[in-house]
C-alpha cells in the first residue's frame, strides 16, 4: 500500500540506505531523469542520480569532494542522520546535460526512519528552478528599469526652467510627478515580491508621527495638485514617537490616501489622523465615499479594487506589508454615518 502512494505522488521521491544508497523511487523521479527503471540508478548516490557536476571529482563519488560540504541536499541528509528529525534545506545542483552545464534549484525534505535496526532516508524533492528563475529575472528587470528611472529623474531634476512659459513649467512638474510616481510604484512591486517570498529585508527608523503625517500629506498633495479635495489632519492627533519600517508605513499610507483621493470629489473633505492606544499607535483615514457592497467581504484579496478590473494591488499589498513585516493590523468600515475608515494598527516599537 506505502508503495501504491509513493507511486501516485506527483512530487520527486526516493529512499537511500545508511550508505546513501538508493533502494527505491517513484516514477515521478524516474520521468523527470527521463529513465524507464529505478533498477538503472540502484545503489547510486543523490548527486550521481542527478548528475551533479562534482559526483566524480574523487574516486568516493557524490559526497566526498570539497564542494559537497556546501550541498544543501548533504547537509540536510546530514542533519537528519545526526539528530533523527525531519530536515529540510534548499540545495543548487548543476549538472551536464548534452555538453551543457544547467543548474536545477531543488527544496529537499528528509524523513529519517529506522526499521529492524536499518536506517532510511526519504527524500521528498521539490523542483523550485522555475521559480528561482523567476526571482533572478525579476532582480535583473528591477535592477535595470530602477537604473534607467534614476537617469531620467537625475535629468529631470539638473534640468533649468528658466525662461519657461507658465504653461511649459507646470507641463514640466507634470512630468517630474510622474517620474518620482513611476519610480515609487515599481520600489512597492519589488518589496510585493520580496515580501512574497520572504525576501524582504525589514529597516527600522525612529521618528515621531507628526512630521511624519506632515509628510505623507505633502506628497500626497504634491501628487494630486489639481484635484481640489480638501485634506485636513485631525486636531486630537498626538505626536508619537515609533520605531518601525518608516519606509513601508509611509508606503501604506500614501496608498490609503491616494485610493482616497481618486474616489472623491471636488471638495470632499479627507481626514488624517493618528492617535496611542495602549503601547500601539492607530494611523486613520476617513474619506466620504462609500465602498460598494459587492467587494466588501474581500476587498483586500488581489485583484479586487473600487476602481475596476486591472487594479486592486495597492489594498492587497498594504494589508500584506502592515501585517506581515510592520506587525500589526489593517482594517476598514464603511458606512453612511462616518464614511469610510481605514485603520492600521501598529505597535510604537517593533521587535528586531
Amino acid at each position: 500500500m506505502l508503495e501504491e502512494i509513493f507511486n501516485n505522488l506527483p512530487h520527486l521521491l526516493m529512499v537511500l540506505n545508511s550508505e546513501r544508497q538508493l533502494i527505491f523511487s517513484n516514477p515521478s523521479l524516474l520521468d523527470f531523469l527521463s529513465l524507464k527503471d529505478y533498477q538503472e540508478i540502484l545503489g547510486d548516490r543523490p548527486g550521481e542520480i542527478f548528475k551533479c557536476v562534482h559526483a566524480w571529482e574523487n574516486p568516493g563519488g557524490c559526497g566526498t569532494s570539497l564542494n559537497c560540504q556546501y550541498c544543501g541536499a548533504a547537509q540536510a541528509l546530514k542533519r537528519a542522520q545526526e539528530t533523527k528529525l525531519i530536515a529540510e534545506h534548499e540545495c543548487r545542483l548543476s549538472h551536464n546535460a548534452d555538453g551543457k552545464i544547467i543548474t536545477n534549484y531543488f527544496k529537499v525534505i528528509v524523513y529519517p526512519h529506522n526499521m529492524k535496526n536499518l536506517d532510511f532516508y526519504l527524500f521528498y524533492i521539490e523542483d523550485l528552478s522555475s521559480l528561482k528563475h523567476k526571482e533572478q529575472l525579476e532582480k535583473a528587470f528591477y535592477h535595470d528599469l530602477n537604473n534607467l528611472l534614476t537617469m531620467l529623474q537625475g535629468n529631470i531634476e539638473i534640468f533649468s526652467t528658466n525662461g519657461l512659459t507658465a504653461e511649459q513649467e507646470e507641463n514640466f512638474n507634470v512630468i517630474n510627478n510622474i517620474s518620482n510616481r513611476l519610480i515609487e510604484e515599481i520600489q512597492i512591486q519589488k518589496d510585493l515580491s520580496n515580501v512574497l517570498v520572504n525576501q524582504y529585508s525589514r529597516g527600522y527608523e525612529t521618528f515621531f508621527s507628526l512630521p511624519f503625517l506632515l509628510e505623507c500629506e505633502n506628497l500626497v498633495k504634491f501628487s494630486f495638485a489639481r484635484k481640489k479635495v480638501i485634506l485636513k489632519r485631525d486636531k486630537s492627533s498626538s505626536n508619537i514617537e515609533l520605531s518601525t519600517d518608516k519606509v513601508l508605513l509611509r508606503r501604506t499610507i500614501l496608498n490609503l490616501l491616494k485610493n482616497a483621493y481618486e474616489e472623491c470629489k471636488m471638495k470632499d473633505i479627507i481626514q488624517i489622523r493618528c492617535f496611542n492606544q495602549d503601547n500601539d499607535v492607530i494611523f486613520w483615514v476617513q474619506s466620504p465615499t462609500l465602498i460598494s457592497q459587492s467587494i466588501k467581504n474581500n476587498l483586500f484579496e488581489y485583484g479586487v479594487s473600487t476602481k475596476g478590473k486591472g487594479r486592486g494591488i495597492g489594498l492587497y499589498s498594504s494589508k500584506l506589508f502592515v501585517e506581515q513585516i510592520l506587525r500589526g493590523n489593517l482594517s476598514y468600515d464603511s458606512n453612511t454615518e462616518e464614511g469610510t475608515v481605514f485603520r492600521i494598527h501598529i505597535p510604537s516599537y517593533l521587535e528586531k
